[in-house]
């Protein structure tokens, strides 16, 4: 009877251990993680941002916690959003982290859906001090408070609708730095090439059309952190996956096929 109860209790081990082992990476509930750094550096006045680091996946934007009360949305591999750390304390661990989705609003407030911890990176970046260029900075700003204004191409209303070259001549303008016409051959004609590795915030990155080959024909700002902020429009999705948002430099297919500085501004 002993040695019964000893094999029963080995195969209910091993049954368990098979269990944990086929796991996919990133489904165990242990995945939690403390912000109290986040929480630290948003006191300070840093924007908290984090970004889908699942290469080749959409991710979803939760309604709730739970999962099975369904999702607003997906985000592609590098897009950004930013967290609300309002709904974060100190010491507590999380599976699930709290973003706002610019383009909603219930009852005046901003919505917040949530994503998974273990999806996400998280990147930090002051946005009223990324650069100690006074244009720079004011213009990185203006940008900023418009996440989740929609896409058109050809529009150029910050406010409503807005393509990416406009965008750019947008921000800049407002910050008091006259810019070309809005397309992406003209703003290259303004700026001199640099190497990704120098890149700093204000600088611009362009992407090419069918993102790896065609001509190029989109454009972000570079805000720091390897994050930059542009309007996008490339598939005629909304926010947080199209429209004014913040996405790594490489992001969905795409890389920077050029990076380049507005001449005058350093």
């Amino acid at each position: 009877m002993e040695n019964v109860r000893k094999k029963r209790g080995l195969i209910c081990f091993l049954f368990m251990l098979a269990m944990m082992l086929a796991l996919p990476i990133g489904a165990s509930a242990a995945t939690k993680i403390t912000m109290n750094r986040s929480i630290k550096y948003a006191k300070k006045g840093y924007t908290i941002f984090v970004y889908n680091k699942m290469k080749g996946k959409n991710i979803k934007v939760y309604k709730r916690t739970n999962p099975r009360k369904g999702s607003y949305c997906t985000i592609e591999y590098g897009a950004a959003m930013v967290v609300n750390t309002s709904k974060l304390r100190t010491g507590k661990k999380y599976t699930m982290l709290p973003v706002y989705l610019n383009n909603r609003t219930r009852n005046g407030k901003m919505v917040t859906g949530y994503v998974k911890v273990s999806q996400v990176g998280i990147k930090r970046v002051n946005m009223k001090k990324a650069s100690t260029n006074k244009t720079i900075r004011k213009a990185i700003y203006y940008g900023f408070r418009h996440l989740g204004t929609p896409f058109l191409l050809g529009a150029g209303d910050i406010d409503n609708q807005i393509d990416c070259a406009n965008f750019v001549k947008a921000i800049y303008e407002y910050a008091g730095k006259s810019m070309p016409y809005p397309h992406t051959d003209y703003l290259q004609q303004v700026c001199y090439e640099i190497p990704k590795s120098r890149l700093k915030p204000g600088d611009l990155v362009f992407y090419l059309k069918n993102d790896t080959s065609g001509p190029i024909d989109h454009v972000g700002v570079y805000i720091g952190s390897g994050l930059m902020i542009n309007s996008s429009g490339h598939y005629g999705d909304t926010y947080p996956q199209g429209g004014i948002t913040v996405k790594r430099i490489n992001y969905g297919n795409r890389k920077p096929v050029r990076c380049m500085r507005i001449r005058g501004l350093s």
